[in-house]
């Protein structure tokens, strides 16, 4: 269990970065940033239920920094806090909580005319976890994360493309695909959805990591996001079902 507890937070690391992102509790990316000395700080949870043979638990408090260097680029750094609890035939077989791996990442938007914007993120993720508690990889990972955003009339839509080498894994070379919307509801209130696709860090399995998202962003000021949603695992050897929440504030 433990194993496949790290697989997935190596994946998350780099890909599932949504505590990184403007738009949580989206997975998939947009190409804002924060403009030229411009900072957010966001706080964001996830609780999520696995109930198979083994039921497990997982609760993970992130901060998230970002700083816009210049008026196209942001640096993120992502500090992650796990609590993991697993009960097998009702006995309790781990119970850990600790800091997982810490990440830095760069977005740079180089693209941006007519409503379509193109951005690169970069990222490394270094193994601050304990490895043996199940709260990192135990190896530096990185990836790379192509973004598109795509303004309508009605709404916003996002894709990304993204590769990671994670030598945690057997599976070292992990793919990445995700599409996310953004519909505004008022001026305060955007309604969210979200489905991604990750190669499944297993090399025994070639079934995908499939995830959908489901939730709003509440804005009462422009420099403050409320955000609520629900996650849910698409097939078996996807996560089980979570709760997320966050608050971002940007000055």
């Amino acid at each position: 269990m433990i194993k496949r507890l790290v697989g997935l937070v190596g994946l998350g690391l780099v890909f599932v970065f949504r505590y990184a992102f403007a738009a949580y509790p989206l997975i998939t990316d947009d190409t804002g940033t924060q403009g030229k000395g411009n900072w957010q700080i966001e706080l964001n949870g996830e609780y999520e239920y696995d109930k198979n043979e083994i039921k497990s638990w997982t609760k993970e408090i992130d901060t998230v920094i970002s700083y816009g260097f210049i008026d196209k680029a942001d640096l993120v750094l992502t500090v992650p806090y796990l609590f993991l609890k697993e009960k097998q035939n009702g006995i309790l077989t781990l119970d850990e909580n600790g800091i997982s791996d810490i990440s830095l990442e760069l977005k740079y938007r180089f693209y941006e005319k007519g409503g379509l914007s193109f951005a690169l993120k970069p990222g490394i993720s270094f193994p601050t976890g304990d490895e043996n508690k199940g709260l990192g990889a135990g190896e530096t990972t990185y990836g790379i994360l192509f973004i598109t955003t795509k303004e309508f009339k009605k709404g916003i839509v996002h894709f990304n493309l993204g590769y990671t080498r994670d030598e945690s894994t057997t599976r070292k070379n992990l793919y990445h695909l995700s599409i996310g919307c953004e519909i505004p509801a008022n001026k305060g209130l955007r309604f969210v959805g979200d489905l991604s696709g990750d190669s499944n860090p297993d090399e025994e399995d070639d079934t995908p990591v499939l995830v959908g998202i489901m939730g709003l962003i509440y804005s009462p000021k422009e420099n403050l996001d409320i955000a609520f949603g629900i996650q849910v695992g698409l097939n078996n050897v996807s996560p089980g079902f979570s709760i997320l929440s966050g608050i971002a504030i940007r000055f």
